[in-house]
């Protein structure tokens, strides 16, 4: 009898240790459910975040209006959308139009309105670029994500549209002080520094 209630006393504290043990079991079981779960939520919400940026960045009137003077040689675009005369919304954009707009005021004094209306898009379009760029930075999203919405305007800017104009956008990022258009692109391994600059830092 004796020892019979002495094996019920020495097995108490191993049940006890077990269901404790079976009991972290099932709660770090639990925690790494929850954790996973966390991940994917995470994830989603990421992936929308950068979905509604890239929404926002399309469907800016301003950056639309670039985008065509971007892809197209001559075009004509609505700079001037609140003219009350229709036609007179519209004007000709072309690779000349774009590389004498985009020069510096310190080697051009006056602007036609026209230039000054493809200057202001030209402004709205990189402010997107820097605003992307503070993002990566705060680690909201990261160049991976915002890659799919980018890599035709960065591969355009960058290397596919006409020198000149290639190198009057550049310099018109470097002129204005666009560090963080400078930086999302190296991202994607592009320089987008205007030749002068780069034979002086040669």
């Amino acid at each position: 009898m004796l020892a019979i209630e002495s094996n019920n006393t020495e097995l108490l504290p191993l049940l006890e240790f077990i269901l404790k043990l079976l009991g972290g079991i099932g709660a770090f079981y639990l925690f790494l459910i929850g954790l996973k779960r966390y991940g994917k939520d995470q994830k989603w919400k990421r992936n929308e975040f950068v979905a509604a940026q890239a929404k926002e960045f399309n469907a800016d009137k301003l950056v639309r209006n670039t985008m065509y003077m971007l892809d197209w040689g001559s075009r004509y675009v609505e700079l001037f959308p609140e003219s009350p005369v229709y036609a007179e919304r519209f004007a000709k954009v072309t690779r000349g139009g774009l590389r004498s707009a985009l020069q510096s005021h310190t080697t051009k004094r006056r602007f036609t309105p026209v230039e000054v209306a493809i200057r202001d898009h030209f402004d709205c379009f990189l402010n997107y670029f820097e605003v992307f760029e503070q993002y990566i930075e705060a680690g909201l999203i990261s160049e991976k994500e915002l890659e799919p919405y980018l890599r035709y305007w960065v591969q355009t800017i960058s290397d596919d549209i006409e020198q000149e104009v290639r190198n009057s956008i550049h310099h018109y990022v470097d002129e204005y002080g666009f560090r963080g258009t400078q930086s999302l692109f190296r991202r994607f391994g592009k320089e987008i520094v205007p030749v002068a600059v780069i034979s002086r830092n040669r």
